[in-house]
């Protein structure tokens, strides 16, 4: 052993704790509950032996922490029974079904990261509104408090959502504007009024040319002044490069970001 061995100091490390997806349960919505375990269990379910035998999905998209307890929970409130004492899985009730047909909504709202708690809340405030109307209120929401705040990155994320949600709803002309409004900010490297992204960093997802491309037919010349018309403090893509891009991609020519920057 070395003289620099027998001097240092030995230091012992604590392994970080593990990730355990089944802690610390938070809200809870009974009827959102029931509504998963009917739809997990159409083609049949059994109660797992303990919570790791359920997907993870459960606790991230859902906030169900404790799927063995809520399973059972499910049974025991009628949601669930078996067809016959011969048979070990649980299928849904007539009860179950209904709570389906009713709350099926909540399984659309992992894609726009809305929780169920944010979800409810909305709706208190707002008891008049469908669920659809609800989730389109809370982007709307979001959307002000990105623009209202400056933060241009976060606007982004949420007119993604924006423009999904209204392809969902077949309102082809405005989910397409929404994106090309993705674009804008994508291609402007505004991040907020503190910082630019380095041009270098500048580029665009193929899931957006993908998207503009199928709904080209729903373009109009002036989605381009009215998206100019909103307030970015940069714009690596200038307006008339801009629409020149616009038309490309639907022309369906290859893509080089940095022929549209200035």
């Amino acid at each position: 052993m070395g003289l620099f061995n027998l001097f240092q100091k030995k230091v012992e490390t604590t392994p970080p704790p593990q990730y355990d997806p089944w802690a610390d349960e938070g809200y809870i919505n009974t009827d959102y509950v029931a509504t998963v375990f009917v739809k997990v269990s159409e083609k049949g379910s059994t109660v797992g032996e303990n919570n790791g035998s359920y997907p993870r999905y459960f606790s991230y998209s859902y906030g169900i922490k404790n799927p063995v307890k809520w399973h059972q929970w499910a049974i025991d409130n009628g949601f669930l029974a078996k067809k016959s004492e011969q048979h070990k899985k649980y299928y849904p009730t007539a009860k179950g079904l209904e709570y389906l047909e009713k709350y099926n909504y909540i399984f659309s709202l992992d894609k726009y990261t809305i929780s169920y708690e944010e979800f409810d809340k909305y709706k208190a405030e707002h008891p008049h509104l469908s669920p659809n109307d609800v989730i389109w209120g809370i982007l709307t929401a979001r959307q002000m408090e990105g623009i209202n705040t400056s933060n241009f990155t976060y606007t982004k994320s949420v007119l993604l959502s924006m423009a999904k949600f209204l392809e969902n709803e077949g309102k082809y002309n405005q989910a397409l504007f929404a994106m090309i409004r993705v674009l804008r900010f994508s291609t402007s490297g505004s991040v907020n009024k503190h910082y630019t992204e380095d041009k270098k960093n500048i580029s665009i997802s193929e899931d957006i040319i993908a998207f503009i491309r199928k709904y080209k037919e729903h373009y109009e010349p002036q989605m381009i002044e009215k998206c100019f018309s909103e307030y970015l403090p940069n714009d690596y893509v200038p307006k008339p490069n801009f629409e020149k891009l616009i038309n490309d991609i639907i022309s369906e020519k290859e893509i080089v970001i940095k022929k549209y920057m200035k």
